[in-house]
């Protein structure tokens, strides 16, 4: 099978995904697009400490208030964040 190198649930009312969703692409997805869905916090939303190949993460246009250092564990190879279109009001 090809490798699931991008993924995008852009524009989907999302708030929250299921850790195991991602299981079959954690050693190849690179870009994952979550832009303009309804995610508030990424502190319970797992699945991203799991996404060790990720370098693009799309997290514009979403109810963002605060994002923390450990809301990106496991992202080691993390090149690209974007934020834009957020309500974030602490970085921590």
């Amino acid at each position: 099978p090809v490798p699931v190198v991008t993924i995008s649930f852009a524009s989907n009312y999302l708030s929250f995904l299921p850790s195991k969703l991602f299981r079959p692409f954690t050693s190849s997805l690179m870009n994952l697009n979550l832009q303009r869905n309804h995610f508030r916090s990424l502190s319970r939303n797992y699945f991203l400490r799991r996404l060790e190949q990720l370098r693009t993460l799309d997290l514009s246009e979403n109810l963002l208030n605060r994002i923390t250092m450990q809301d990106f564990t496991g992202l080691r190879r993390l090149e690209t964040l974007i934020l834009r279109k957020n309500h974030l009001t602490s970085l921590s």
